[in-house]
C-alpha cells in the first residue's frame, strides 16, 4: 500500500540509505539480471527523471548504478547497469520506501537527511 498523505509530486526525489541487510549474492543462474537484492545499492539519490546510485563498502557490483526511472503508481521503473529496465512493486510508508524483487525479498531504503 502507498502512503499517498505526502504532499510531494514525487516522494523519491532526495538521497536514500538501504536499511535492509544486503543477502549474499545469488548465482547469476538462479536470479534474472536486475532481481537479485545483494546487488541493489547502499545509497541512490533520485532527481528529475534520473538517479545515481554507490555501492556499498566492499560491494563490488550493483545493478542499479546511474539512469533513467519512473514512478507510475505503485510501481518503480528503472534502468539497470546493462542498460535493460526493471520494474518493480513500491511501497511508501513514511520517510521510507520498499520495492519488491520478483522472488517476493523486500528492500526497505530510508531518507538521508
Amino acid at each position: 500500500m502507498t502512503d499517498r498523505s505526502r504532499n510531494d509530486e514525487n516522494p523519491l526525489i532526495g538521497r536514500w540509505r538501504r536499511v535492509t541487510k544486503l543477502p549474499r549474492p545469488a548465482p547469476p543462474e538462479a536470479t534474472t539480471f536486475g532481481q537479485d537484492p545483494g546487488l541493489f545499492p547502499e545509497l541512490i539519490e533520485f532527481s528529475g527523471t534520473r538517479y545515481q546510485a554507490s555501492r556499498a563498502p566492499g560491494q563490488m557490483f550493483t545493478v542499479w548504478d546511474v539512469g533513467n526511472y519512473r514512478l507510475e503508481g505503485d510501481e518503480l521503473g528503472i534502468t539497470l547497469a546493462n542498460d535493460a529496465f526493471a520494474n518493480y512493486p513500491i511501497e511508501f510508508a513514511g520517510d521510507e520506501f520498499t520495492i519488491v524483487d520478483a522472488t517476493g525479498h523486500r528492500t526497505t531504503y530510508r531518507r538521508v537527511r
